[in-house]
């Protein structure tokens, strides 16, 4: 299995610059020994794509893992980023692009049995939109589903401010928040 140098070494060859967002080398490395670790996590619903960078985290932490993202579409490189993925790791993803709040209820229709393992959100970070993917992706998830905040930090209110709520109001239990620099995500799980 690679390491997590080798894992940002492969995804530079995507060769995409002026890309936006992204994780961080610690959180790279969390993910990975995590996913590693939680071997149950089979399928995981990514709420932001971008340049592709998660997703590859993902697919290289283990080969039996699948992955479908849910993107906007305002970069024209995450066309190239999907290319990528799907000749690195064929038959492995997913991309669905178009507004979070609207296909995420659209799987839960058309899909009322998809129950992934891992919610990795990482979408829109302003206004109530943070807000919509935490509600859909509790919609969507089991007990037994890791949902995995990122950005979560005290000068990101819009992601700060649905966490505590769902939290105080019991909804959503708080496992591990981890930081690293100035950045931190969470990882939780639904309270039934």
């Amino acid at each position: 299995m690679l390491t997590v140098d080798e894992i940002f070494q492969k995804h530079s060859t995507i060769n995409i610059e002026d890309k936006e967002g992204g994780i961080g080398k610690v959180e790279a490395t969390y993910l990975v020994e995590f996913l590693r670790r939680e071997t149950q996590i089979k399928t995981i619903l990514e709420i932001g794509f971008n340049a592709a960078f998660s997703s590859t985290v993902f697919l290289c932490a283990r080969p039996d893992i699948t992955v479908i993202s849910v993107d906007i579409g305002y970069h024209e490189y995450i066309i190239k980023g999907k290319q990528w993925i799907d000749k690195e790791f064929p038959d492995r993803h997913m991309l669905l692009v178009g507004d979070s709040a609207m296909v995420l209820p659209q799987i839960m229709k058309q899909f009322p049995l998809y129950k992934p393992d891992m919610i990795f959100i990482d979408g829109d970070h302003g206004g109530d939109r943070p807000r919509l993917d935490l509600v859909n992706a509790m919609a969507i998830a089991q007990p037994s589903t890791f949902i995995v905040i990122d950005d979560v930090v005290p000068w990101m209110k819009d992601i700060l401010g649905p966490l505590n709520e769902f939290t105080k109001n019991h909804k959503l239990h708080i496992i591990d928040h981890q930081t690293s620099d100035i950045w931190g995500w969470v990882i939780s799980k639904k309270i039934c």
